[in-house]
């Protein structure tokens, strides 16, 4: 089984440039990136969950090739960064 870095709510959250309460609001509603519950008051996501999340709400005309992409500035690219 290989490891898979977690964030846990808060952290997901701040990453996201959401807050705590409107992440839990996606996730009760069902709207939310995939998580871990971890225990009965425990939640988890996964760095790539969060990420694919991100991108299918993105709006607006593809990239074109060769482009940077505009979530590296995004706050979860710093999270991610530091962590990996």
């Amino acid at each position: 089984m290989s490891y898979v870095p977690l964030l846990r709510e808060a952290d997901a959250a701040h990453a996201l440039g959401l807050s705590p309460r409107t992440l839990e609001w996606h996730r009760r509603h069902g709207s939310g990136p995939a998580f871990y519950r971890l225990g009965d008051h425990s939640l988890a996501y996964a760095f790539d969950d969060l990420a694919q999340w991100l991108a299918a709400r993105r709006v607006g005309p593809p990239r074109p090739a060769g482009s940077p992409d505009p979530l590296d500035d995004r706050p979860l690219a710093s999270v991610l960064a530091k962590l990996l």
